[in-house]
């Protein structure tokens, strides 16, 4: 599995799942263009996290007297993905166009 590849030795684990009525595609595509500026809307703890992420830059922009970034009006998983690290994007660190499997997800 991939995640065995990406990193084969690690002290905590966490398992999630959510049972939905869609294929792998679709269901990895609709990840991906989740709208987290709304997600942080809806669920005030994921909006309090993502504003805690975003603060360093803030302060940053602050104390060098620049004006702070204007908020996007929409952003995604994907979008992350894009962003530039140095620009607090996030590392994709694979996906397999067309190759999902089953996993029996009860242990």
């Amino acid at each position: 599995m991939i995640e065995e590849q990406l990193l084969p030795s690690y002290d905590v684990s966490d398992g999630v799942a959510v049972v939905v009525q869609a294929d792998a595609p679709r269901t990895w595509d609709a990840l991906l263009e989740v709208d987290l500026i709304e997600l942080g809307r809806r669920r005030p703890l994921i909006g309090m996290l993502g504003a805690l992420r975003a603060l360093p830059e803030l302060v940053g922009q602050l104390v060098h007297g620049e004006p702070p970034s204007r908020a996007p009006e929409r952003i995604t998983l994907r979008d992350m993905s894009a962003l530039p690290r140095e620009d607090g994007g996030w590392v994709l660190l694979s996906e397999r166009s067309g190759r999902f499997r089953r996993r029996d997800l009860r242990g």
